[in-house]
């Protein structure tokens, strides 16, 4: 075999060989850029400011028990907030979605609109989309803080949803926040929807069984 043969034959392989390195590493490539940046990486920390994603969704309930207890603010005083008539809207689409389960409505808690408010606007005042925030905690220590009896409750929250339908499609799409919707034990919930700076809203579902 003739020098000029063989090295074309060692550069084809050499060429192949690179190939198959390229199509084995882009798989793992793909696979770390997607688990280290997801989509839900918008949600703000504690210093970086809040891009909705193109289709947002909501925020997954917590847990059913209080896992990190949080010391109660310092005023424990709430005056009773009336619903808007956007708030009235989301409450309408509850109540209509939970009379096709034969759950009965919920009535509106203006005790419960009132707290529902006062977390989405510390929310989004700490930067925090969460069901555990600085100073309030999480839903179950702001109930026990503000002296709101209850036999069990849960909260939703939805960020970046454009209209009060589109947000109550995310969570009805969304099996724990669907969960809460219909959950026939709820007898009460307080609902605050506020603008979030980004042509959006925050919106906060607090449910109890009082």
């Amino acid at each position: 075999m003739s020098k000029k043969r063989t090295s074309r034959l060692y550069k084809s392989y050499f060429f192949v060989l690179i190939l198959l390195l390229m199509v084995s590493a882009a798989p793992m490539v793909s696979a770390y850029t997607f688990s280290r940046f997801p989509w839900y990486s918008w949600i703000p920390a504690d210093s970086v400011t809040p891009t909705p994603p193109t289709n947002p969704k909501p925020t997954d309930p917590p847990p059913a028990t209080d896992p990190t207890p949080t010391p109660p603010p310092t005023s424990t005083t709430l005056q009773p907030i009336t619903m808007t008539e956007l708030e009235k809207s989301s409450l309408n689409a509850i109540n209509n979605d939970r009379a096709k389960v034969s759950a009965t409505p919920l009535k509106e808690d203006q005790y419960l609109n009132a707290l529902a408010k006062k977390r989405a606007q510390h929310m989004l005042d700490t930067n925090t989309i969460s069901h555990v925030i600085p100073d309030l905690g999480s839903p179950w220590t702001s109930l026990k803080s503000y002296n709101i009896t209850y036999k069990s409750a849960s909260e939703n929250l939805q960020y970046g949803a454009r209209s009060v339908l589109e947000a109550h499609m995310y969570l009805m799409n969304s099996y724990s926040h669907k969960s809460n919707i219909l959950r026939k034990d709820f007898t009460h919930v307080g609902i605050a929807i506020i603008p979030n700076g980004k042509g959006g809203y925050l919106q906060v579902q607090l449910f109890a069984n009082r």
